[in-house]
Formats: C-alpha cells, sequence, structure tokens
C-alpha cells in the first residue's frame, strides 16, 4: 500500500528502467522510464546524462527510448555515466540517479 504524497512535498521519483549499474548496447534504443508519486500534481520531467562534466539533457518526458551511444562515446571496455531523472511540480523538485554503462569492447 502506497502512502499520500504530503501537500507541501515537491514530487517523489524513481527510475523504473534501467535498473542502477546496468550493462547497456551503445546502439540499441533504450527505455527510459520515470515513477512519480501519485498526488503530485501537474508534473515536468528532465532526464540527464552526466561523465564528469556536468549533465547534459537528454529528454523532457516521463518515458523516453534513448540512444546510450549517442551520449556515451566510444572508450576502451565501456563509458559510465550517471542517469538522471527529475520531476518539479508547484511545490518543488525531486530526482534521482542510477550509474549506467555503454558496454564497449576491451582494447
Amino acid at each position: 500500500m502506497s502512502k499520500a504524497v504530503p501537500a507541501q512535498s515537491p514530487p517523489i521519483v524513481t527510475i523504473v528502467d534501467p535498473h542502477d549499474h546496468v550493462l547497456l548496447d551503445p546502439g540499441t534504443a533504450q527505455a527510459l522510464n520515470g515513477s512519480v508519486s501519485p498526488g503530485a500534481g501537474t508534473v515536468t520531467f528532465r532526464w540527464t546524462i552526466n561523465q564528469g562534466t556536468g549533465e547534459v539533457d537528454i529528454g523532457t518526458t516521463q518515458t523516453l527510448s534513448w540512444i546510450p551511444g549517442n551520449n556515451l562515446p566510444f572508450h576502451c571496455g565501456g563509458n559510465s555515466a550517471v542517469l538522471k531523472f527529475y520531476a518539479t511540480n508547484a511545490k518543488g523538485i525531486g530526482s534521482t540517479s542510477i550509474n549506467v554503462t555503454a558496454f564497449y569492447p576491451v582494447c
């Protein structure tokens, strides 16, 4: 049973897909799915990827089809980054993040 979100709270968000520490094929579209707490009201969304040089926007919908290789270029053995999902309503911003790796061959 889920608990109601307090009226003064920003959205409570979860990344449903992909899972934390997943290895992704850089050339295959990956579904990004975010979940937002019930009762969050009108919400806007933002997905970002960060390889340690700052966040780069990759989408503004709750679900998104993303090709990892577009943002995680070739690197021997793989290229890792932090995938972050934001949801904003009149009460504030909620966010969560996971680690992902685009799998590339060992050189």
